[in-house]
């Protein structure tokens, strides 16, 4: 597959839209991992490009964060975002 996006599904798992491919530029992916949603911000691991990339409720791009590791999984709680980072 190889395709590097995000999908967003019905619970039917028909799509209902996708967002990105595989690069380096802000809203592309290069294998993206781990992801979680909170306060209406969807935060998503992209590991080998090292960074968070956040979008809003309906997949559109709000900005990147750049980060000094691999992020990998991702879990929000009330007031800070807890990252597992490794690589592969």
């Amino acid at each position: 597959m190889d395709n590097h996006r995000i999908l967003m599904t019905d619970f039917k798992f028909n799509r209902i839209k996708s967002v990105g491919s595989r690069g380096y530029a802000n809203n592309q992916f290069f294998l993206p991992f781990g992801l979680c949603f909170k306060n209406e911000i969807l935060y998503i691991c992209d590991h080998s490009n090292q960074r968070i990339q956040l979008y809003n409720k309906d997949l559109e791009f709000i900005k990147s964060a750049k980060v000094d590791y691999y992020p990998w999984v991702i879990k929000a709680s009330n007031s800070v975002l807890f990252v597992q980072s490794g690589y592969l």
